[in-house]
């Protein structure tokens, strides 16, 4: 089973995932975006939140700046951060989230620190470390998450309750994340799983008429890819980039929708995994 009832509804903005023993979070979770987004999605009830501590750095500052500004509010203990290193060497992860925590005025803890961009050959080397600052709650963190660029490395960590998180790109043209990783969600595992890069290889529908495909066919909105990963069984939750308020809002509406059905989720896989060959 992969895929939800077409008649259980797509978790809202303000339900919460628990991650880890002690952790409470939204489904959405907000990665790359502006000052004005953090706030605005805080205020609608997401309050997840990812950052890089070293690579794509400057991508962040949006992110940075509105969690600072939520700091400023004395809203710091109603949001999560999870908080990644892409360092192949534990200890230079350290550095790195020594170094964002300095950066962010008021952020003061990290509640999940992640391994990044995870291999099979690396992780074990790098997971020792992090389950040292887990169990020391080194700057503050309840939880440790990864974010796998091999599906055989996420399957492993999710089976084996390697991670309280694991995130894994799941879209149309990543669909095999569903058969390889979320089927053993329901085998006894306590990690939770989100997606991410779920918008990669959208085509709008005047790109797919270019390509051939007739104006007949269903060309899906890019919010469409977020209702098809949040369609997964065993899937929490997404990370999203939102780069204007108005996304929010279009997010909204489309999670009322509800997920899509198997033939939907199929039709993305043959159309997407078609056009971008």
């Amino acid at each position: 089973m992969t895929e939800r009832s077409e008649e259980t509804p797509l978790p809202s903005f303000t339900q919460r995932v628990t991650v880890g023993s002690e952790l409470s979070v939204s489904p959405y979770c907000i990665g790359i975006s502006t000052p004005d987004v953090v706030v605005a999605a805080f205020e609608r009830g997401i309050n997840f939140f990812f950052v890089s501590a070293d690579l794509h750095w400057p991508k962040y500052a949006g992110t940075r700046e509105g969690l600072a500004r939520l700091c400023a509010r004395g809203a710091r203990d109603q949001f999560v951060v999870c908080a990644t290193s892409y360092m192949w060497h534990p200890e230079f992860s350290v550095g790195a989230f020594t170094e964002l925590l300095a950066e962010v005025p008021g952020l003061g803890h990290l509640d999940i620190v992640c391994a990044g961009g995870a291999y099979v050959r690396e992780l074990p080397d790098r997971l020792p470390r992090y389950r040292q600052l887990r169990e020391a709650r080194d700057f503050g963190c309840r939880a440790i998450a990864t974010s796998f660029h091999e599906r055989v490395a996420a399957r492993s960590a999710v089976l084996n309750n390697d991670v309280d998180l694991a995130l894994i790109r799941l879209n149309p043209t990543h669909p095999n994340g569903r058969h390889d990783v979320l089927d053993v969600v329901d085998s006894g595992t306590q990690t939770k799983v989100y997606a991410f890069k779920t918008t990669s290889g959208f085509r709008s529908h005047a790109q797919l008429l270019e390509l051939g495909i007739g104006a007949d066919n269903w060309a899906p909105a890019r919010v469409d890819l977020y209702r098809y990963a949040l369609s997964a069984k065993g899937l929490s939750g997404v990370l999203m980039a939102p780069r204007l308020i108005q996304h929010l809002d279009v997010l909204e509406q489309a999670i009322d929708h509800g997920p899509l059905s198997p033939d939907e989720v199929s039709y993305l896989d043959t159309l997407f995994g078609h056009v971008n060959r």
